[in-house]
């Protein structure tokens, strides 16, 4: 396994097992990379597996890297014997199922997985289909987790190699500061922690923005809802009120957005409940709380990301 000239693996080579008494042969697969849609991130956009048995070539397609990690949305696997189809469903934590695709529609279950926190993955059902697996990053056949600028080994929560930026982050192997809960490193290259804290406290201002702008404009249309025979009169004074919050709501999911993608992140705060407000590093449990007690609150210490639905991965916006 080694890296080109700009950190992109060109492909790697496998032995393959054979039964007994027959020789064993090498696998070796060819990989092409986009580096322009990924908007920074590069994507593997297709493998040719070759062996003496012939060729498997395996294209993937992906969809918005906000959510889900970095893992494609459809692989497309031929081989002499035609072609095949499946579909990959995501969470931040990885490629939780694959479904063999017809006609655009889910099929059968495939492969259903799940992870240790640190990445080693169980295949709960089905088999091994697919690559793509912890945090929807790419898996060789070792085991190991390619992250474009390094190797990460899920069973030991460390990179192979040490960090080319380790005079700043401190950290010359730990994968993202033992927080894989809470945080991706999709590039291999993790930002420092007193870098992370400076983005947060923006971030936190964006949410609360967004989220109590959300939240007024929602209170509005359930108040107005209650106007009984005059309810089309309140609906729309309640939309001429609520009206210039809409801006703010915007700025505000497009700042906590821009601050996710600057530290690794996705957007999946309602998917794991009780997140701290101000995160759980030294005071920041006691500031959630007490931004709690000062506004009548739950939000600082149970965070949950309004109007997102952590099936679908879609925002709803309250405008």
């Amino acid at each position: 396994m080694t890296l080109d000239e700009v950190g992109l693996r060109p492909g790697f080579k496998t032995a393959v097992s054979k039964p007994r008494h027959h020789k064993s042969e090498t696998s070796t697969t060819d990989s092409a990379w986009d580096s322009v849609s990924g908007g920074g991130i590069p994507l593997n956009i297709n493998d040719a597996t070759t062996t003496t048995s012939g060729t498997t070539d395996t294209s993937y397609l992906y969809g918005n890297l906000l959510f889900g990690g970095t893992a494609p949305l459809e692989q497309i696997t031929t081989t002499s014997a035609g072609t095949s189809v499946s579909f990959l469903v995501s969470n931040q934590t990885g490629v939780q199922g694959v479904y063999s695709g017809n006609s655009g529609s889910l099929g059968a279950v495939q492969e259903m997985a799940i992870y240790s926190v640190y990445g080693v993955p169980t295949i709960s059902s089905g088999t091994n289909v697919t690559p793509f697996g912890f945090q929807g990053s790419y898996t060789d056949p070792t085991g190991l987790i390619y992250l474009i600028n390094r190797y990460y080994d899920p069973a030991t929560d460390q990179f192979l190699s040490i960090d080319p930026d380790v005079a700043t982050t401190d950290q010359p192997y730990v994968f993202v500061n033992d927080d894989s809960l809470n945080a991706t490193d999709p590039l291999g290259l993790a930002l420092p922690g007193f870098l992370r804290d400076l983005i947060d406290i923006p971030q936190d201002m964006s949410y609360v923005i967004y989220w109590g702008s959300y939240e007024t404009i929602k209170g509005a249309e359930k108040l107005a809802n209650k106007c009984g025979v005059l309810k089309d009169a309140c609906k729309a004074a309640s939309e001429v009120l609520t009206d210039p919050l809409v801006a703010s709501e915007a700025a505000g999911l497009g700042g906590n957005a821009v601050a996710d993608l600057a530290k690794g992140e996705t957007i999946w705060q309602n998917d794991v409940k009780k997140q701290p407000l101000f995160g759980n590093q030294t005071g920041g449990v006691a500031l959630s709380k007490a931004f709690d007690k000062l506004f009548g609150t739950k939000v600082g210490v149970n965070m949950t990301f309004p109007g997102f639905n952590a099936r679908t991965h879609k925002i709803d916006f309250k405008w």
